[in-house]
């Protein structure tokens, strides 16, 4: 597999008209299924397992 071609294939798709649509497309879902500001995560504390 060649990382080298397939990165070109994708670099001239999104210079095309149609891969700019799609880009924003995927910008806009990304944005909206991961907003910024969005809570961070909480922190869940483990098990004790030093116990002897």
């Amino acid at each position: 597999m060649d990382i080298a071609a397939i990165t070109g294939s994708l670099s001239n798709l999104f210079k095309s008209e149609l891969g700019g649509v799609l880009l924003n497309i995927f910008r806009t879902l990304l944005e909206f299924f991961s907003p910024s500001n969005a809570p961070a995560a909480d922190d869940v504390p483990l098990p004790d397992t030093t116990r002897r």
